[in-house]
């Protein structure tokens, strides 16, 4: 090859290569971006949305408060303080997608003008730091945008939801009582002004008990420390559906509680509303709520939705016999190396195939097994007036301790039992479907089988799972196919 060519070749890579180097830089030039500032969220005492409805957000000692016109001037509202948060976090993160166009005339068909646009000011003492117009959404993804002081208009990406919402209310916090679960160390409630529920915390613990002060409960009552938890937590957690800001008459109050936080005692009140609302206010807030009927009967509940109805009680991991009654026929279960074994009948039906498994479901079925409700000895009749007997469960542990549950068919309902555990000695009412297996006998713990629908590749929801349980599933149908 000539030299001449050899030269050639060189400077064909050269340039090339010069081409590849700044062949953005010639591109990028002359090409329009958005530069928005940046703030101190911590500097940041005001932010306006104006919109169809305009919102007004100031920061007075530390907190985050709503402006709102009265027929006196301005009032305050609480703010969702994390939702103002994420505001300011959202408008740090906006960020330029392209240019668009500088046309006013294309405003309005992009948004930008009239009610479709939303103007965002944030201002740190009196002076603005950060301002945006969002229009319409664009083709793709991100919205139009322009700053206020310029036509440019630029399309950008952002969490536009945090920064605009859908509404003045959506700024409002909807939170009732102002302190957290954890302060709190007693909870009383009232219904049409008498005292009815009277809780306070273990000595020493977490845990909810009735006090001294609380009335008269039903025989055998045993409470039920979750279902009191979740009545505390319901009321502290009880969210406002909406506002009443104009002046209204309350008239008497249907409930109340007070919960005390150690220093403070906070007393809520609740009115009738309409047939699917309640109207809610604190003693120390002139702001009226509403809330859902739904919300209100959480905490409205009746003394006997707090009971304990839990029939067992034991560690499942140390029973090692399980035996069943099933008419004159006993199952017996024992467990030995960690597995579970049929020791009684000695001899099982053709074609019965055991599942271990079986045994263990029960085990966990039976420790979190409840009643319906405790029995009225005066109308719930079993059909066996020695039902009691004569247990139809027994449980033995690896210390030789003897579980045993008793039922008998009721003769009032076809679905019914009467029942009676080792937690307490009252009889209970049980749904005949709570415990379905324990009636079934050996069938209890006979395997299964179940006919696998086809299934390949394009099954719905196939490629969701993971890898291991595909191929297991595709074996599994390959295996059936030859059959």
């Amino acid at each position: 090859m000539k030299r001449s060519t050899w030269i050639i070749l060189g400077l064909i890579a050269v340039l090339g290569l010069i081409y590849l180097l700044t062949r953005e830089e010639h591109i990028s030039v002359g090409v329009k971006r958005l530069k928005l500032p940046t703030f101190s969220q911590d500097n940041v005492d005001r932010v306006e949305i104006k919109s169809k409805d305009d919102v007004v957000l100031v920061k007075q000692d530390g907190k985050w408060l709503i402006e709102l016109p009265d027929s006196g001037g301005t009032r305050f509202v609480r703010a969702d303080q994390s939702n103002v948060s994420s505001l300011l976090d959202a408008a740090l993160s906006v960020r330029h997608s392209h240019y668009v166009t500088n046309m006013k005339e294309k405003f309005k068909e992009l948004g930008l003008e009239g009610e479709e646009s939303t103007l965002i000011k944030i201002s740190a003492s009196g002076t603005p730091v950060w301002q945006l117009v969002l229009g319409k959404n664009a083709v793709g993804s991100g919205r139009y945008a322009k700053t206020p002081e310029d036509n440019d208009v630029y399309v950008v990406r952002g969490s536009f939801w945090q920064l605009t919402r859908n509404g003045l209310n959506d700024w409002r916090d909807r939170d009732i009582v102002p302190v957290k679960e954890g302060e709190v160390t007693s909870f009383k409630f009232y219904q049409k002004g008498e005292p009815y529920i009277s809780l306070v915390k273990e000595k020493d613990g977490e845990a909810w008990v009735f006090d001294q002060q609380q009335k008269v409960l039903p025989k055998g009552f045993r409470a039920d420390k979750s279902a009191l938890a979740n009545l505390v937590r319901s009321s502290l957690n009880l969210k406002a559906s909406g506002f009443v800001d104009e002046e209204r008459d309350l008239k008497m109050p249907v409930a109340k509680f007070i919960v005390h936080d150690g220093e403070k005692n906070y007393e809520v009140l609740f009115y009738a509303g309409t047939n699917d609302t309640y109207l809610a206010k604190r003693t120390d807030d002139p702001q009226i709520y509403e809330i859902s009927k739904f919300n209100f009967d959480r905490i409205n509940k009746p003394i006997e939705d707090l009971r304990d109805l839990s029939l067992l009680r034991f560690d499942r991991s140390a029973v090692v016999k399980l035996s069943l009654m099933h008419g004159k026929d006993k199952i017996v279960l024992s467990k030995k190396d960690n597995a579970w074994h049929i020791d009684e009948p000695a001899s099982l039906p053709a074609g019965f195939e055991f599942d271990p498994v079986a045994a263990d479901d029960m085990l966990s079925m039976l420790s979190g097994l409840a009643a319906e409700r405790p029995a009225n000895l005066s109308k719930d009749q079993a059909q066996n007036p020695h039902w009691q007997n004569n247990w139809l469960l027994e449980l033995t542990t690896d210390k030789g301790d003897k579980v045993h549950l008793y039922v008998g068919k009721s003769k009032a309902a076809k679905d019914e039992y009467l029942a009676k555990g080792n937690v307490d000695q009252e009889i209970y009412i049980v749904k005949g479907a709570r415990i379905s297996s324990v009636l079934s006998g050996l069938n209890a713990f006979k395997k299964e089988e179940f006919d696998l629908p086809p299934i390949n590749e394009n099954t719905k929801g196939f490629e969701s799972l993971p890898v291991d349980v595909q191929r297991k599933l595709l074996d599994a149908a390959a295996k059936k196919k030859k059959l």
